[in-house]
């Protein structure tokens, strides 16, 4: 199976990840897209290029001088020019410092001197580097060496040759989608540098600005001739590791956010799998035999200044992490690697053999056992709301990572409203009731509308969707949401609505609540009182939804906004079919035509009712509040019944209402849409109430 593959980072830990792509691949699977920051860049780097797992265990196997390659990846800074020092902030500092009893000429020889020891010194020029470049170590070796291992090996029959391409180029010959995350510290956001962000960046620096840790790594500064970054000029900005705004964005490859599909194209159909260093996991068996070839006196992890920097990254970066990772988990692979340093390169090779080893295993614990095994949506609940908004999860993190790239060059939607939509649609109802063909279509088509362009004209960044939906078997749906739809129980559809009712929705933000599917009417045990009712239920047995629940739902979605609209295509909901030659109505009414068994009402004390408001009906005072401010669209009045058919007589079945409504929501002038709504839905025989108004029976 093709999987789009995320790696993240971790320094030395990151060899983790050669073991789990191993066994990633040893089990037959392949990659798609790549996407990684720091060591996961390198590792998504290499899978671009087509190195197998056997190459990249000998690549972990290199020797340099008898010592790991790795090690000399922790290099002596570059010598600095007498200039550099000369306008470098120690030697200001040292300026600004003035012994009144030192003649000033004397005293700048003496700065000029003492800087050009911290500067020429072996050892305290990682301490002038660290002030100046802003970092402890210098790359350079790490930069030949990916150079060389990016133009080593097969490639479809000739010899790789990388290292001197541009992402723009890369993609062209290899058409591999490669997505490396960075951070510019100078503007102060995220870079996702691939061949659509960032072409004429090369690819060996795209991948060296990924991996450089803060602090460890001297700081990466962008040339003129890398070019723009979304038409965005970077020239002179500092690059550094991606870590340091977001080490796993799993949700890059998740969300469809407009922002997100701008920086990775479109979103794609492939399943995504994230492969995390999980430092609480153990690595069996854990040696301690580390540092066995480099002696450095003074490690920048020891310094209690970077200490209490790296919590401070790795505190930001994990809060956002670890929501969608939380979402997520069932495409996470945990790798473990307790008990293992980010600088680690000197690491024995027994202890990196473990580590490797660690990684293999956790990869095939992931595929022999599923942390979730995939469930049907008739199975699926709402008891976790973190799971069931999952996907807003995403696409609220990647926005959050993204918000420059949001703000510009698109306007501001800092203040533009949400859109909130609830859709149900069911057509397959339990066993002994009578099931339906078109309130799934129905659904589907109201978010096409909503989420393709051009719709009616709303962003999709500003629509949020909840889809409950029961769909006949084999029956083809058309909607993008599938992977987040929830079965269509009364106690989702409640707390649907109750959510609503949160704090999720602000007071300008719109909320639409569209229902497809049978209505009821049910006679109350011992009254003579009939309740209608809309008509959920859990795969097994149907289940009420009663005109007072309703209302006290509702009622308390309407205190949220001043902008709600609710649609109910079912009967006694409040058009019948009228003048409609070219319909099949295939005998299907949307009543469910139950056994007139007397039912208990519901505790209207619970929902915040009294027992006296229990004479009001569905189809003639649903809704009713003297305070609320919403408007209700029926598809039938309390005396008729709603009923779908296909529409001409080959195409998909929908409700007769909904068919006439989308009709009318197509039209390419929108000056006439609102007197056309009202005209066809009277035509059809559509019943209206508007809470501001009084209700009104619309007619030609």
């Amino acid at each position: 199976m093709k999987y789009d593959l995320v790696f993240e980072g971790g320094g030395a830990k990151g060899m983790v990840l050669v073991g789990a792509y191993e066994e990633f691949v040893r089990r037959g699977h392949s990659h798609g897209r790549l996407l990684g920051t720091s060591a996961g860049a390198i590792t998504a780097a290499l899978a671009a290029v087509g190195y197998t797992p056997d190459e990249m265990l000998a690549a972990l196997d290199e020797r340099e001088n008898e010592q790991p390659v790795f090690a000399g990846f922790l290099g002596q800074p570059a010598p600095f020019e007498q200039e550099e020092i000369r306008a470098s902030a120690i030697r200001t500092l040292l300026r600004n410092i003035d012994f009144k009893f030192i003649p000033r000429f004397v005293e700048e020889r003496l700065d000029d001197a003492i800087a050009g020891i911290l500067a020429e010194n072996r050892r305290s020029r990682h301490l002038f580097a660290f002030v100046e470049r802003g970092g402890w170590y210098a790359a350079d070796r790490f930069v030949t060496w990916l150079e060389t291992r990016l133009d080593s090996g097969p490639w479809h029959g000739g010899q790789r040759q990388f290292s001197q391409m541009t992402l723009s180029q890369f993609f062209d010959a290899t058409q591999v989608d490669l997505s490396l995350v960075a951070s510019d510290t100078t503007d102060g956001h995220l870079l996702v540098l691939n061949h659509n962000t960032a072409p004429q960046c090369p690819l060996v620096w795209a991948v060296r600005m990924s991996m450089s840790i803060p602090l460890l790594w001297d700081e990466v500064i962008w040339q003129k001739d890398w070019g723009a970054y979304l038409g965005r000029e970077l020239t002179d900005h500092a690059i550094v590791d991606g870590g340091l705004l977001s080490n796993f964005p799993l949700e890059l490859f998740i969300s469809d956010a407009p922002h997100v599909t701008q920086l990775m194209g479109p979103k794609q159909d492939t399943p995504v799998l994230g492969m995390l260093i999980d430092e609480s996991l153990p690595v069996p068996p854990l040696a301690d035999d580390r540092g066995l070839f480099v002696n450095i006196t003074v490690k920048p992890a020891e310094l209690r200044t970077v200490q209490r920097i790296r919590r401070l990254i790795d505190t930001a970066t994990t809060a956002h992490d670890k929501m969608v990772i939380d979402a997520f988990s069932h495409l996470v692979v945990r790798l473990p690697a307790q008990g293992y340093g980010t600088t680690e390169f000197d690491m024995s090779d027994e202890r990196r053999a473990a580590l490797v080893e660690a990684g293999r295993s956790a990869m095939a614990e992931y595929f022999d056992f599923p942390p979730m095994p995939a469930v049907s949506g008739d199975e699926r609940s709402l008891e976790d709301i973190d799971s069931a908004r999952a996907m807003e999860t995403a696409d609220r993190i990647a926005t959050h990572l993204l918000e420059q790239e949001a703000r510009t060059p698109m306007t501001t939607t800092a203040t533009a409203p949400i859109y909130h939509v609830l859709l149900i649609g069911i057509d397959r109802y339990p066993q002994g009731y009578r099931s339906l063909n078109g309130c799934v279509n129905d659904i589907d088509a109201i978010e096409q509308l909503l989420l393709t362009p051009p719709g009616v004209g709303i962003p999709a960044s500003q629509v949020r969707i909840t889809r409950l939906a029961a769909p006949n078997n084999g029956r083809p749906s058309r909607s993008q949401l599938l992977g987040q739809t929830l079965a269509p129980t009364k106690a989702n559809l409640v707390r649907a609505l109750q959510e609503l009712a949160g704090p999720i929705v602000n007071p300008m933000d719109r909320v639409l609540i569209y229902y497809s599917g049978h209505g009821d009417e049910k006679l109350l045990t011992g009254r003579a009182v009939w309740r209608e009712a809309l008509v959920p239920h859990n795969n097994q047995n149907i289940e009420y939804l009663f005109d007072v629940e309703i209302n006290a739902l509702i009622n308390a979605v309407a205190a949220r906004t001043s902008d709600l609209t609710i649609v109910l295509d079912c009967c006694h909901s409040a058009g019948a079919i009228r003048d409609m030659d070219d319909v099949d109505v295939l005998g299907d009414i949307r009543t469910l035509d139950s056994n007139d068994a007397p039912v208990d009402l519901p505790n209207l004390v619970a929902l915040g009712l009294d027992d006296s408001a229990d004479d009001r009906a569905l189809g003639v005072n649903l809704l009713q509040s003297p305070t609320s401010n919403y408007l209700v669209v029926s598809a039938c009045q309390p005396h008729e019944k709603a009923a779908e058919g296909a529409y001409p007589l080959n195409q998909p079945a929908h409700g007769v209402f909904t068919h006439s409504l989308l009709r009318v929501l197509e039209l390419d002038d929108r000056r006439q849409r609102a007197t056309r709504v009202w005209r066809q839905m009277g035509a059809n025989g559509c019943w209206l109430s508007d809470r501001q108004t009084g209700r009104r029976h619309v007619r030609d």
